[in-house]
C-alpha cells in the first residue's frame, strides 16, 4: 500500500520506513533531527549540531552532523546530513540525551571539535560558556576522552589553557 501511495504522489519516502506528506517539513530542528535519526537508528548527534542542542551556539549548522558506526552506515546519501563514520565501538563516545535525542556530551563535543581543527580560542570560549550555563564541563573528563581518542597532546594544551 505504501508503494502505491508513493507512486501516486500522496506520500513521499524519506528513508527506510520513514514517510511524509509531499512538501511537509518538520517544524523545528529537534523534529528534523529525530526524522533523520529514524533512518540512522544507532546515530549520535555531534559537532556543531550538538553545540546547538546544548545551547552553546546560535548558529544553525549547514547539515545535521551524525556519528554512525562504520559497519552500519547507511548506503544512501541523506539530504541535509553529514555522516561521520566511527571505527570500532561507537559506545566509547560519551553521550547524553536531550529531548529524546542522543547527543555527544559537552566534553566529547569539545574533543571532536579539537580533532576537526577548531581553533583553541573558540574551544575555550565554548567551555567557558558551558560553565556559565551550568552544564558543568569537566577538564578531567576532557583528558579521559582525549586519551580514548589518542589526542592527549593536543587536549593537554586545551586543558592547560582552561586552567
Amino acid at each position: 500500500m505504501m508503494s502505491y501511495l508513493v507512486r501516486k504522489g500522496a506520500i513521499e519516502r524519506r528513508g527506510q520506513g520513514l514517510y511524509a506528506f509531499p512538501g511537509s517539513e518538520p517544524t523545528d530542528l529537534v523534529g528534523m533531527i529525530a526524522e533523520k535519526l529514524a533512518v540512522v537508528p544507532q546515530g549520535i548527534i555531534g559537532l556543531q549540531t550538538a553545540l546547538l542542542l546544548h545551547g552553546l551556539t546560535d548558529e544553525l549548522p549547514g547539515n545535521i552532523e551524525i556519528f554512525v558506526p562504520d559497519r552500519n552506515a547507511p548506503k544512501r546519501k541523506l539530504s541535509e546530513v553529514t555522516l561521520h563514520r566511527v571505527r570500532g565501538d561507537i559506545q566509547r563516545i560519551r553521550t547524553k540525551t536531550i529531548k529524546g535525542i542522543p547527543v555527544t556530551s559537552v566534553e566529547q563535543t569539545l574533543i571532536d571539535l579539537l580533532r576537526n581543527g577548531t581553533p583553541l580560542s573558540q574551544l575555550i570560549e565554548i567551555f567557558r560558556l558551558a560553565q556559565r550555563k551550568r552544564l558543568r564541563p569537566s577538564a578531567t573528563e576532557l583528558t579521559r576522552i582525549a586519551a580514548d581518542f589518542r589526542i592527549k597532546g593536543r587536549a593537554k594544551v586545551l586543558v592547560e589553557a582552561l586552567l
